[in-house]
């Protein structure tokens, strides 16, 4: 049984989570006085990801995380029907996680061609996600049958697994691209060596998001041949959330700088830090 296990990673990723996001929002908000659209569309993806752990969550009560033989048979269509919502939310939640450190990256590029990129990552992997997202829901005819093949006259007519494959490779392939991108784009910078390191060293921790992605894809491939669904795909539910949570935290490191300096240096470092 891992249901106690699922809550007790999520909600501890989700906590870790929002600490970090509300110390940004404080920053930006307080210290620097300049909320974006990457800050908006963080506060979104936190959300997400709290909507997701929670379906997760109360899909445990009905039997995430357990072995079919133990779950009553009017309970394990409704484990499986929140971990399909959760699912669901999860994936739009990787599209505001990428977006979000590609719009704070908009911030401060200088070169046109770095604007090209992070464009097309943005608009790429929300295109993807939410295709990903609709195919997840309508696979199955009525969209029910997802979760409960008792239903008659129900059946699927889509292999979901490539195209969640295809969804976790691009994921991945963005991470790689968002970690690497900051180190050209920080050394054109008229900015101090140590806040240039700051914003890449931060975000180029989103390695351990691509490796999150790419272990999630991998748990996925096997999706198709689970005997025990909601049990067996509870390293991938993990990995998921772990995912977001990586990249949640690689976005908000950088941004947390004038916050430092002013904690460190106080009122002297005011003045600079406000430039960040």
């Amino acid at each position: 049984d891992y249901a106690h296990t699922i809550n007790g990673v999520m909600w501890t990723q989700v906590i870790l989570a929002a600490l970090f996001v509300a110390t940004r929002i404080y920053t930006r908000y307080f210290i620097v006085q300049s909320i974006g659209w990457d800050d908006i569309v963080m506060v979104l993806n936190l959300l997400t990801h709290i909507a997701f752990v929670l379906s997760i969550s109360i899909g445990t009560t009905y039997g995430i995380g357990k072995r079919s033989s133990v779950i009553p048979t009017s309970d394990y269509p409704k484990a499986v029907m929140w971990e399909a919502i959760g699912q669901g939310i999860c994936i739009m939640g990787i599209a505001a996680s990428k977006g979000s450190v590609a719009l704070f990256l908009l911030r401060i590029v200088v070169f046109k061609w770095h604007k090209a990129v992070l464009w097309f990552c943005i608009i790429s992997t929300t295109v993807l996600c939410t295709i990903t997202t609709t195919f997840l829901y309508t696979q199955c005819t009525p969209t029910a049958f997802l979760w409960d093949k008792s239903l008659a006259g129900g059946k699927c007519w889509l292999d979901f697994t490539d195209i969640g494959l295809t969804m976790g490779a691009w994921s991945a392939l963005v991470d790689i691209v968002l970690a690497i991108l900051p180190w050209h784009i920080v050394m054109n910078l008229n900015m101090r060596r140590k806040e240039k390191l700051t914003v890449a060293i931060g975000l180029s921790l989103g390695f351990f998001a691509g490796i999150c992605s790419v272990i999630r894809t991998f748990e996925l491939q096997s999706l198709a041949s689970l005997s025990e669904f909601v049990y067996d795909t509870v390293p991938m539910l993990l990995w998921s959330t772990t995912e977001i949570t990586v990249t949640i935290i690689c976005a908000c490191i950088p941004v947390l700088r004038p916050l430092y300096v002013k904690i460190v240096y106080g009122s002297r470092g005011e003045s600079s830090s406000a430039r960040s």
